[in-house]
C-alpha cells in the first residue's frame, strides 16, 4: 500500500516575521501536478473552493481530504491512508514538491536526484501538439533515470468527439530512442531533432499521429 506519509514533508521552519504574513490559497478547480517528497511518485491534486481536495498517485485515484489556511501555513488533512485524520501544515508549499501558486519547486528546494543521462535530456520538458490536427494535447516529461525509466504527465483538450479535457500521470521506458507508455492505447514518442516530438497512438492499429513542439 502506498504510504501517504511519503507525500508529507516536515514543515519548513518560518521566521516570526514570515509567520505573521498571510498567504493566498492554492489554485482552485484545476489539476496541480507535483512529485512526492521522496521523488518516487507523481501526484495530481485538485483543490476545491469548499476547502476539500482530491488527489491521485501515479494516475490512480487515491482519496481526498480537506485544506485550510492558518496564517503563513497551508494545512491539509487526508481522509485515507496511514495519515488519515492527521492535520499537516507547511510553510510556502502545497502537497508534494510544489509552491503555493501550483508551480514545481526550484531544483535547489527539492530532494537531490541522480542527473539525467545525456541521451535522455532532450526528452525533458513540456511538449504540445494536436492529434491529427484536431485534439490539442501535451506531454510533460519530468524525469528519466539511468535505465531510461521516465515519469511524465499527459494531458488533452477537447475536439469534435472528446468533450472533456483531462490529464494523467504516466510512466514507462525509453527504448531505442522511443518513449512508450500504455493506457487504453499505447503511445510512442520519438524525437525529431531537439524541438520536435513525433507521436503515434496504437489502439488495435495505428489510429493517431501528432508532431509536438517543445515549449519549455
Amino acid at each position: 500500500m502506498f504510504r501517504y506519509s511519503w507525500i508529507v514533508a516536515t514543515a519548513l521552519v518560518a521566521s516570526p516575521a514570515q509567520a505573521q504574513q498571510p498567504i493566498n490559497g492554492p489554485p482552485l478547480e484545476r489539476p496541480v501536478s507535483s512529485l512526492s517528497e521522496n521523488g518516487e511518485h507523481q501526484l495530481i491534486t485538485v483543490y476545491h473552493a469548499n476547502r476539500t481536495l482530491d488527489f491521485n498517485v501515479d494516475g490512480k485515484p487515491s482519496g481526498g481530504g480537506t485544506w485550510e489556511l492558518a496564517g503563513a501555513q497551508f494545512c491539509f488533512t487526508l481522509d485515507t491512508g496511514n495519515d488519515a485524520g492527521k492535520r499537516t501544515c507547511k510553510n510556502g508549499r502545497l502537497i508534494g514538491r510544489v509552491s503555493l501558486d501550483g508551480t514545481q519547486l526550484a531544483q535547489s528546494n527539492q530532494i537531490p536526484t541522480a542527473p539525467t543521462p545525456p541521451a535522455y535530456i532532450p526528452f525533458i520538458g513540456r511538449w504540445e501538439g494536436a492529434w491529427l490536427g484536431k485534439l490539442p494535447s501535451f506531454l510533460i516529461v519530468h524525469s528519466v533515470d539511468q535505465e531510461g525509466h521516465f515519469r511524465a504527465t499527459y494531458g488533452w483538450g477537447t475536439s469534435d468527439t472528446i468533450t472533456t479535457p483531462g490529464q494523467v500521470s504516466v510512466s514507462g521506458l525509453i527504448t531505442n530512442g522511443v518513449l512508450i507508455f500504455k493506457g487504453k492505447s499505447e503511445f510512442r514518442f520519438k524525437l525529431l531533432g531537439d524541438r520536435a516530438l513525433e507521436g503515434k497512438r496504437y489502439t488495435s492499429d495505428l489510429d493517431g499521429y501528432v508532431i509536438m513542439t517543445k515549449v519549455n
